[in-house]
């Protein structure tokens, strides 16, 4: 009798064994790609233009405001190299597909009051982006800080004719880890001054 006891503890031990090596990267509350942001916008800080004179400042139909990308490049470190698996198959991405921004004035928490009026200038939001990161290699991507919409509207579209406003916006990256569908974050600050910059 004991040694029957003993050998369905010793199968049942062998089991979970077997059970721990062949489910545990199946787990979706284990992380086995790692974000790592190798760079945003060249780690400096966002100069958002609001009026392109386009090198022909006598002539201004072809003016125009500018869209702010600013690159990212991200990485999908392995966690443990013994779980990676092929880039081609399924577990070799982390699929980025939307990005929030947080605009930072120590006072509101739904966005920035650039002039110190009372009102939201800058307000929060969430836009979608598509960054396919293969495991152990790097994808790089662009978005969108300040919105062009904003830079249509008073009291931005006045720095036009001189002044600037700076603010900070905390952006984070959102998706998930293919084949387990674990959801993936990372966040970057990012400093961004915004007037009618010197043209190039």
């Amino acid at each position: 009798m004991m040694k029957s006891l003993r050998r369905l503890a010793a199968i049942a031990a062998l089991g979970a064994l077997v059970f721990g090596f062949t489910g545990c990267d199946q787990e979706e509350g284990n992380s086995r790609l790692i974000p790592e942001v190798v760079s945003f916008n060249e780690n400096a800080p966002l100069a958002s233009d609001v009026w392109h004179l386009n090198g022909t400042p006598d002539d201004p139909f072809d003016d125009y405001v500018p869209i702010d990308w600013a690159e990212i490049v991200i990485k999908a470190r392995v966690a443990d190299p013994a779980l990676a698996l092929s880039t081609n198959t399924p577990f070799g991405n982390l699929h980025f597909t939307s990005y929030r921004v947080q605009f930072i004035d120590g006072v509101n928490s739904g966005g920035a009051d650039l002039n110190g009026d009372g009102t939201i200038d800058l307000e929060n939001y969430e836009a979608p982006m598509n960054l396919m990161v293969p495991a152990g290699g790097t994808a790089v991507g662009a978005i969108e800080i300040v919105p062009i919409q904003a830079k249509l509207e008073s009291p931005i579209s006045d720095t036009r004719g001189g002044g600037t406003y700076r603010t900070s916006a905390i952006v984070t990256f959102i998706g998930k880890e293919e084949t387990s569908g674990r959801d993936i974050e990372t966040t970057r600050g990012l400093d961004v001054t915004i007037g009618n910059l010197a043209d190039e």
